[in-house]
């Protein structure tokens, strides 16, 4: 297998962020293999950066890309997409949730061959009324989409390079990724991955702005992309890896 890129959108994660890189680079270093760990820092106000570049100065593996404000998750994953190299390209969240562990599972099914792989977080460590907006968010969007997935908030998914450079297409236009990606997937699968309480602060979801996020869904989602929309953020610095 080829070069595997890990896609880390973080936002104020001082708590998490070291335990998370510890995590990653040993399981990715054990599966050897190259890899590249791309974290995002939208805009954190905390010592987030400052730790996350620290790392870097010991691991040539890590890439680092700064915003310069807070633009949401979404378009710093978009971010990552746009400068990730490798054959497979894997995303995962900050907020130790999501056990690197299971990415094994994520890269039995790409070698398989299918673009897409979704975790499916089968017992889900999220507040009772959480599960029930994603569950109300999963109709919505299989409701629009006429494709059904177990888990379409989860944020530990794989997808083969080639999908990421149509989702890169559309820049800012898919903001909506999942679902996106799906639609453009030749193939796609699930499966299921831990899920565990977040570590150190605060979700950054909350009712209103899922909410919200559904109601901008069923307004805006659409697949065919006519003119690329730049994202709204800029990049205040980039630290490239060294491989």
């Amino acid at each position: 297998m080829g070069l595997i890129s890990l896609v880390v959108p973080v936002y104020n994660e001082e708590g998490n962020i070291a335990e998370v890189y510890r995590r990653l680079s040993a399981v990715l270093a054990s599966l050897r293999i190259p890899y590249e760990i791309i974290f995002v820092d939208d805009g954190s106000r905390d010592m987030t950066y400052g730790i996350i570049k620290g790392l870097r100065e010991k691991d040539r593996h890590l890439k680092l890309i700064k915003f310069s404000k807070n633009c949401g998750q979404v378009f710093a994953l978009l971010a990552g997409f746009e400068f990730a190299r490798g054959e497979t390209v894997i995303t995962m969240d900050a907020d130790l949730q999501n056990d690197p562990a299971d990415i094994p599972k994520l890269l039995e099914k790409i070698n398989a061959g299918f673009d897409l792989v979704n975790g499916w977080r089968g017992c889900r460590k999220d507040s009772r009324s959480r599960k029930l907006i994603s569950g109300l968010e999963r109709w919505l969007i299989a409701f629009k989409t006429g494709v059904w997935l177990h888990d379409y908030g989860s944020g530990f998914f794989a997808l083969k390079q080639d999908l990421v450079k149509k989702i890169n297409v559309y820049g800012a236009g898919a903001r909506f990724i999942k679902p996106l990606a799906v639609k453009l997937a030749g193939s796609f699968t699930e499966v299921k991955v831990g899920h565990y309480p977040r570590g150190c602060g605060r979700s950054k979801y909350n009712f209103l702005k899922i909410a919200e996020t559904g109601l901008d869904f069923l307004i805006h989602f659409k697949v065919n992309q006519q003119v690329r929309q730049p994202l709204p953020c800029n990049i205040e610095e980039i630290v490239e890896s060294a491989l």
